[in-house]
């Protein structure tokens, strides 16, 4: 016999299942506004660097190689001890006075280079090392650009792209003034403000590519590790042409000086891979 009661469903709800679907996942908002935040910093701790390289490398050792290391290259048939002897003494006091003459050569050294040779190895050295290190500031100035570029948004970029045309300009009207008056024999120190001028233009055009800010910062980490290398070579061909000290050529000290060196460049790569999406 088939009863006619109708067939009851019943669903049950399990009260603990409607508390998780209650916990909805929080926004991905203050992670987001936290690494713009260390890519800001990034970009004005790259930007410092830069700075600081730039100041390093054409305020400080660039007078250096000028005045050391080209003035103290070996000369063929000359005698440092016979141009002390030449060198009028001050206020009456002897030729052979301590205070007066040039510093002498360490006897103990032989250069390997000497002459024409010292002078072609030395200098060619160090400019090398000028234009890797000068490759490196720069690298470093787009880098830091492209950071801060990437965290003040599509604005700060169109501003940069402005200031890369306007600092070109500057630069190229620069360079003409300084041809047109001087010709090749332009001031150093019209030089060095070149050259902070184009880390100037390497900066504002970062801020243009902000887009490629992880491959920047991958730039000026290989470029910064590369200079590096070149500061070892010139302390080393420096000190075979005797233009630099023995204590200075050591195992200890050139590794110390790549360290140094090249230090930014180990750490801006992984950090720019971690927090540059």
């Amino acid at each position: 016999m088939i009863s006619s009661n109708p067939l009851e469903i019943k669903v049950i709800y399990d009260a603990s299942s409607r508390g998780r679907r209650t916990r909805s996942a929080s926004p991905a908002r203050p992670r987001r506004a936290s690494r713009s935040t260390v890519v800001l910093l990034l970009g004005l701790v790259n930007l410092s660097v830069a700075v600081s390289l730039y100041y390093a490398t054409w305020w400080k050792i660039d007078p250096f190689i000028y005045m050391k290391l080209m003035l103290h290259t070996p000369l063929p048939g000359v005698n440092l001890s016979d141009v002390s002897q030449a060198i009028p003494s001050r206020a009456g006091t002897s030729p052979d006075t301590p205070d007066e003459t040039p510093p002498q050569s360490d006897k103990s050294v032989d250069p390997k280079f000497t002459g024409l040779a010292a002078q072609i190895a030395l200098g060619t050295t160090a400019y090398a090392w000028l234009t890797l290190t000068t490759v490196s500031v720069c690298a470093i100035g787009l880098s830091a650009g492209a950071l801060l570029g990437r965290a003040g948004g599509s604005t700060l970029a169109r501003i940069g792209a402005i200031l890369s045309v306007g600092t070109l300009l500057g630069l190229l009207y620069g360079g003409f003034a300084d041809w047109t008056e001087y010709g090749t024999s332009f001031p150093p120190k019209h030089l060095r403000i070149g050259m902070g001028g184009l880390l100037a233009l390497s900066t504002t055009l970062g801020l243009a590519l902000n887009a490629r800010a992880r491959l920047l910062g991958r730039l000026a980490a290989v470029s910064t590790i590369v200079a590096a290398i070149g500061t070892v070579l010139a302390l080393y061909f420096g000190h075979q042409s005797g233009a630099i000290p023995a204590d200075q050529a050591k195992a200890g000290f050139m590794l110390a000086a790549f360290a140094i060196h090249s230090a930014w460049g180990w750490i801006v790569w992984p950090v720019t891979s971690r927090w540059v999406t």
